[in-house]
């Protein structure tokens, strides 16, 4: 699941205050990715993946930190991650298990033990008791002194989703909408379009806050979305187009995607290039408003397997670099290296295991 932005409403009865608040933003990393499976574990029998971090480019046990554990059913979905400054040495700053109740629903329940270093401020409140300050954790801890939270993800209307967060009682204190909080529309419509050179699909919202949103799809006769575009005015009648134009190659595969905004300038180029099995091997953007030659780049190797991701946003001026490398037997992910502008910097190295 992509890093996205929520808004998180908290309501927690205190005596003798209410506390009420609506805290920053934010969406836990690692800790919400839900959904993830590798079934290219389970063809060699693999079930948990160890994972260290290292300013070196052969693994060295003694100079790597071991900051991650996952652990994967037979089907190869996650079911278990621990991570921490220190596994090895038992620095463990959370763990999190993972449970898919169906395909719309999922559930985690997240451990915070003593002493860890990534508890989120967004799970405390700050009040006042009789004129005292307090910062209160939001969470229950367990026997074990460890701060339990119990999630779970509702993606039926995605990309709407909609996140609650329970404690060691059952009690909901956190909802997370990490797309926005959804207003159900007022009114909703489509219309289709036929003509000799394909079809157009328009699709229609206006809310009762006043705001209106069309999203508007054009194919050609071999059902390839050729255009793109998405028109939004909100209630204060500020105006938003942007439209996207799709190239394809005689073989059928997308090479080239323009987003362009209403005044007809570009957004971003996007260009993408296949082998001769139509297998796609690199992929390029760079942004129309920039002097940068190329904003993000991904180069694949002849499996489709990425090799190198090149970032360069215009709101940097850094270049990161990841270079990945496969296992020459069973073609797993062993070995990822961080380069920024060019400079060495880390290694991250991925040992697959049965238990």
């Amino acid at each position: 699941m992509k890093k996205v932005l929520g808004i998180i409403i908290l309501s927690i009865l205190f005596s003798p205050v209410i506390a009420q608040r609506i805290v920053p933003n934010l969406i836990f990393k690692d800790i919400d990715d839900y959904n993830i499976t590798r079934t290219s574990i389970t063809k060699y029998q693999f079930n948990t993946i160890e994972c260290y971090w290292g300013n070196v480019h052969e693994f060295n046990k003694d100079s790597c930190v071991h900051y991650s554990h996952e652990y994967f059913d037979s089907c190869g979905n996650l079911f278990e991650l621990v991570k921490g400054d220190n596994l090895d040495s038992n620095k463990v700053d959370y763990s999190v298990q993972y449970k898919k109740i169906s395909d719309t629903l999922y559930e985690t329940l997240v451990k915070y033990p003593p002493g860890s270093t990534m508890i989120p401020d967004t799970i405390y409140t700050d009040t006042t008791i009789n004129k005292k300050y307090r910062r209160w954790c939001l969470y229950k801890k367990d026997r074990n002194n460890n701060i339990v939270m119990r999630s779970v993800y509702y993606t039926k209307n995605e990309p709407e989703i909609k996140i609650e967060r329970y404690d060691l009682d059952n009690k909901l204190v956190q909802i997370y909408y990490p797309t926005g909080i959804p207003t159900k529309p007022q009114t909703e419509w489509a219309d289709s379009t036929f003509t000799e050179y394909g079809k157009t699909v328009t699709q229609n919202k206006t809310s009762t806050t006043g705001s209106y949103y069309r999203e508007v799809d054009i194919y050609n006769k071999k059902n390839q979305l050729m255009e793109h575009s998405d028109w939004n005015k909100n209630s204060w009648g500020t105006k938003d187009l942007v439209r996207a134009i799709v190239i394809y190659d005689t073989a059928g595969n997308l090479i080239i995607r323009n987003t362009i905004d209403e005044d007809n300038r570009l957004i971003s180029e996007e260009h993408y290039y296949y082998n001769k099995s139509k297998i796609l091997i690199r992929y390029v953007r760079n942004d129309g408003f920039t002097n940068i030659e190329i904003n993000e780049e991904k180069i694949f190797n002849d499996v489709g397997k990425i090799t190198l991701y090149r970032s360069k946003p215009y709101y940097l001026d850094t270049e990161t670099v990841w270079k990945y490398f496969y296992d020459d037997n069973t073609g797993l992910l062993s070995r990822e290296e961080l380069y920024k502008n060019g400079k060495y910097k880390a290694s991250r190295f991925f040992f697959y295991k049965q238990i």
